[in-house]
């Protein structure tokens, strides 16, 4: 612990109305640490979830593309030819 970055801990009490609300702010955010999602609470006012789900397909996609594509530049590269030769 002689070489942490932040050597100063805070602690507060709260209500049990205000316990529910932040844990219910906190597993809306997504994030799996409580001392994050504070900390960025702190700095910023504000901790948001964006939704990535989209580019995860958009990667799984590219990644099929790019399969495709080294496979016909391995057959051009090893054959000479494009096209299967029947």
């Amino acid at each position: 612990m002689a070489n942490r970055n932040r050597t100063n801990p805070v602690q507060f009490y709260l209500s049990d109305d205000e316990q529910y609300i932040l844990n219910t702010k906190f597993k809306a955010s997504g994030m799996k640490r409580m001392s994050a999602f504070l900390r960025k609470l702190i700095l910023y006012g504000y901790v948001y979830d964006v939704d990535y789900s989209y580019l995860r397909n958009y990667n799984t996609e590219l990644g099929r593309i790019s399969s495709n594509l080294n496979q016909i530049a391995k057959r051009v590269n090893s054959t000479g030819n494009i096209y299967q030769e029947a």
